[in-house]
């Protein structure tokens, strides 16, 4: 065995191990993890749904009536309308004025220094009525009538802080599964990190946290200015082992619509994936320390196929079934219909999908502009 062997070999070895100790350590606590009973949610704290929208005049038209038919007594809905010219405002008040749970907030003007998402959900949120504070984004649906109970029903005493689960919409096509498995490997992550006890990010189209959460903490000053990052880095800076919990229960889900080609999906993740420079340490460490090992895997393989060594391949079918085990446990759990056959080949493309996001994020010049 050549020296360019050995080491390829090494790496094999040395990328399964850390393969497995991601799945055996982190994310079998989710697949694990037992979901609230929909006849279990007991809550009648009054809770405040924000959403900010920028010309999503069509995307309300959906959402409304979907937030309008929850199965919770005492909610408001708070749009901030951030500079439309698609008619969201005259919309709303041709067809809610006297609509008693929902307030619409107009901001003609973002600060200078603020990013304007932000700055939106910082006026919604002062102008909100009660502690707590449910969000997300004009372009999704809630998956059932007991959206909000579920996601309220988490913050308690102790809990101020709720990741919950967002899926992207089933429609035909390789890139759909694409988008699905890679926005389910994501949750399985951040997920799987919060029950450990070190949650670093959620997402912004299901959210949930307190007034006092966000007042005590001042809110989004750390990171106002940067596009992005109102979910993952709020979380960043708010969220402990003490305070945050997931909701994974299908009712509580909130589904939107995926990106229809490659190129928009690809600027949306890039943009996304530039946030994570601004993550703590530690996250960075193992975030960086999962994929490379997960690269490392696939790569290292294919290089040390010609050994026909039979450890070779033992590795590789443990890694692979304990891989399958425990995403198609997860997968069942939260209602996401991967056949094991499509995590296989799906697994694959994302990793390295993945790397090319990191490596185009790294030379993509920041833009402050809408998300």
């Amino acid at each position: 065995m050549t020296t360019w062997m050995q080491y390829a070999y090494f790496i094999f070895f040395v990328s399964c191990i850390v393969q497995l100790f991601f799945f055996l350590f982190f994310f079998i606590r989710l697949a694990l993890h037992n979901a609230k009973k929909t006849q279990d949610i007991i809550s009648s704290e009054p809770v405040s749904v924000i959403i900010a929208a920028h010309n999503e005049l069509e995307n309300l038209k959906n959402l409304l009536p979907a937030l309008l038919a929850q199965k919770y007594n005492n909610f408001e809905i708070l749009i901030a309308d951030d500079r439309s010219t698609d008619g969201s405002e005259q919309y709303f008040k041709s067809m809610y004025k006297n609509e008693p749970k929902l307030k619409w907030i107009r901001i003609d003007q973002t600060p200078t220094g603020i990013n304007s998402k932000k700055y939106a959900l910082m006026q919604a949120i002062s102008y909100s009525s009660y502690n707590i504070l449910l969000f997300t984004d004009a372009d999704c649906i809630p998956a059932s009538s007991n959206w909000i109970s579920m996601m309220a029903s988490a913050i308690n005493d102790h809990i101020s802080l709720v990741l919950g689960y967002s899926p992207y919409k089933k429609t035909k096509g390789f890139l759909n599964q694409l988008i699905r498995y890679e926005t389910f490997y994501t949750a399985v992550q951040y997920f799987s990190f919060a029950l450990a006890g070190i949650p670093y990010m959620g997402v912004g189209r299901n959210l949930a946290y307190t007034k006092h959460l966000y007042g005590s903490h001042d809110g989004f000053q750390n990171h106002k200015h940067i596009t992005g990052g109102d979910d993952d880095l709020f979380v960043r800076d708010h969220a402990n082992f003490y305070n945050t919990t997931i909701v994974v229960h299908p009712d509580a889900h909130v589904y939107s619509i995926p990106k229809t080609n490659y190129y928009s999906w690809l600027q949306q993740k890039i943009r996304h994936v530039s946030v994570s420079i601004y993550y703590k340490p530690l996250l960075k460490f193992l975030l960086g320390l999962l994929y490379s090992s997960h690269i490392l895997f696939y790569l290292s393989f294919t290089s040390v196929l010609i050994l026909v060594d039979p450890f070779i391949y033992f590795l590789f079918a443990v890694r692979t079934l304990v891989f399958i085990l425990i995403f198609v446990i997860i997968a069942k759990k939260i209602s996401e219909r991967f056949h094991w056959m499509v995590m296989l080949y799906a697994d694959v493309f994302f990793v390295f999908n993945h790397m090319v996001v990191v490596m185009l994020s790294l030379l993509r010049r920041k833009k402050d502009k809408w998300i």
